[in-house]
């Protein structure tokens, strides 16, 4: 009997795997006792088995020490001296067990067949984990055909239908300005959302200064003076860094220190504008 194994997810109950459940053995055996007992093939085990009992005693009864001997030459030799006919006897005795022992080996193993299919037809089995329902045979390779072709993004539900599923990732979505969206099991993606991994690197850098711009906000006037004096300091440095480089390239010191004031004064607007203080 096969099941399904789900998990539930945002009132979902999607699909993880496939099982099967385990039969009863103790249970079944209770079920089909009297059907097995029934049988023709266990009826004949049970007749074969007092007719070898029989013979064995017979046998026994002609010399305690022959009920297993086979070998013709050997039970003469053990049974020298009883009669021609005692010794014929025990012969014709051993030699129907034999037929007898050969055709219960093959009646045994027509036993076991039929009683394996009893079981399986009638198996009680065990019940399912709270995380597994019963399907039929067809509903079944329905569902397993469906899991396979899954696309990215995608789930299959315990009912067979398939869920779109942007859930566990944080997208970014430009609006007014740049968000963080989640979406829950079920949700259809906006075409426009992005993860981290699909943004561009102009995206990142926006989002980096909006962000940046953000924490600014948050900060008290005064912090704001003494944030925004380093980030001059800091370009000061870079400027004369600059100015440097300019004159190894060829520049005369005047027009280095021009670029490097220029591009300094340029790079101070934006931060004026930044902290707007």
């Amino acid at each position: 009997m096969q099941t399904v194994i789900f998990q539930e997810i945002d009132d979902y109950k999607i699909v993880k795997g496939f099982g099967e459940l385990s039969p009863d053995r103790v249970e079944t055996l209770k079920k089909i006792g009297g059907k097995i007992k029934k049988l023709e093939s266990n009826k004949r085990i049970e007749t074969l088995s007092k007719k070898i009992d029989s013979l064995n005693g017979l046998i026994k009864a002609i010399h305690p020490a022959i009920p297993w001997c086979e070998n013709i030459p050997s039970l003469r030799a053990l049974l020298a001296k009883k009669s021609e006919s005692e010794i014929q006897q025990a012969i014709n005795y051993i030699e129907e067990r034999s037929g007898l022992l050969k055709e219960l080996v093959e009646v045994k193993k027509k036993a076991k067949i039929e009683r394996n299919k009893l079981f399986l037809k009638n198996a009680v089995y065990f019940d399912p984990t709270p995380y597994e329902i019963v399907k039929s045979d067809e509903e079944i390779k329905v569902l397993k055909e469906k899991f396979a072709n899954l696309k990215e993004n995608q789930k299959l539900s315990t009912d067979g239908n398939i869920i779109s599923d942007f859930s566990g990732k944080q997208y970014w979505i430009k609006k007014d300005k740049w968000e963080t969206m989640e979406y829950k099991m079920g949700e259809m993606k906006d075409r426009t959302a992005k993860t981290m991994g699909e943004l561009t690197e102009i995206d990142r850098a926006e989002i980096a200064d909006q962000l940046d711009l953000d924490r600014i906000s948050g900060l008290s006037e005064d912090e704001k003076v003494a944030e925004k004096q380093e980030a001059i300091e800091a370009l000061t440095i870079q400027a004369v860094n600059k100015k440097a480089g300019y004159e190894i390239q060829g520049d005369t010191s005047k027009d280095a220190l021009k670029k490097s004031k220029d591009w300094f004064k340029a790079e101070k607007k934006k931060i004026d504008r930044k902290y707007g203080v």
